[in-house]
């Protein structure tokens, strides 16, 4: 579908929004808001117009209001859990879904994390396996989204592995200075690459019907100390030893089955392969 005539609502325009902005080129707007000054506007576009506020803070979400106008609206709300503190997810977005209570709501999607399922030690775990609430951050996660599809029902809750790319390879800097990588090296890592996981939300703005929940990830899990070890190789260093005294679940974190969502999606990942892409990485920005 096309956004002619829309404006799309980035709420959290950090790493990620970067890698949307530019998806949304055929909206009439894209309003990407963040609590701090954008550093560097250069992935967005012209269409891009750039926020500096608070999404608590009742007078911020006043000039929001103002902003955005009578037209109609999309939502992508791309916050992390940590930006909520103590308080109550649910205590927290009231005045954000005041806010947004007064505009034509088209869709949101929210930012989630594939961290909200239980997993178990080499588990596999797809979009409908059982969340946990073991943890602060997991219950945090889940009522987040609790918070979300209550205001909203055409609401996509869509749940990221790790997320790299571009200026963000996992355990680079760690590798690099040699230091002692805290885990299991058994564990296994779920990743997505930015720009997939960029694909993904914006496909999950306009897919129809309405995708409740999704679970995003490049579908091949790989053990964290062979994910190291291929890391230190292409840097050329040593691969780096790691602490099990810092590992919960011995073998832990389960793997993520998203072929589900990606066919709801009507998409396929462009980058799975985590080898050859961690190389265009490093090549791209010096290995050094």
């Amino acid at each position: 579908m096309s956004f002619a005539g829309q404006t799309v609502l980035l709420l959290g325009a950090g790493y990620l929004a970067r890698f949307l902005q530019p998806l949304f080129s055929d909206a009439d707007r894209v309003v990407a808001v963040r609590r701090t000054p954008v550093e560097d506007s250069s992935t967005g576009g012209t269409n891009v117009a750039p926020y500096s506020l608070d999404l608590f803070a009742p007078a911020a979400l006043d000039v929001l209001r103002a902003a955005l106008g009578d037209g109609l609206v999309t939502v992508v709300f791309l916050l992390p859990p940590s930006t909520f503190g103590d308080t109550s997810p649910t205590e927290k977005l009231a005045a954000l879904f005041d806010c947004l209570s007064k505009l034509t709501l088209r869709r949101a999607v929210l930012v989630s994390s594939t961290g909200v399922y239980a997993q178990s030690p080499g588990g596999l775990f797809a979009v409908d396996s059982p969340l946990s609430r073991a943890s602060q951050r997991t219950r945090r996660l889940c009522a987040i989204e609790q918070a979300w599809q209550t205001f909203l029902p055409a609401v996509s809750v869509l749940r990221l592995a790790g997320l790299y790319g571009p200026g963000r390879i996992i355990g680079r800097e760690a590798v690099l200075s040699g230091a002692v990588v805290p885990g299991d090296p058994d564990a296994w890592l779920n990743l997505v690459r930015i720009e997939d996981a960029a694909r993904a939300v914006r496909a999950a703005t306009e897919v129809e019907p309405v995708l409740p929940a999704g679970l995003i990830s490049d579908g091949i899990p790989v053990r964290r100390g062979v994910y190291y070890a291929t890391l230190a190789r292409l840097l050329r260093v040593q691969a780096p030893e790691f602490d099990l005294s810092k590992a919960p679940l011995r073998g832990g974190a389960g793997r993520c089955d998203p072929a589900a969502t990606w066919r709801m999606l009507r998409l396929r990942p462009q980058y799975p392969d985590v080898d050859s892409s961690l190389a265009e990485l490093l090549c791209e920005q010096g290995a050094g």
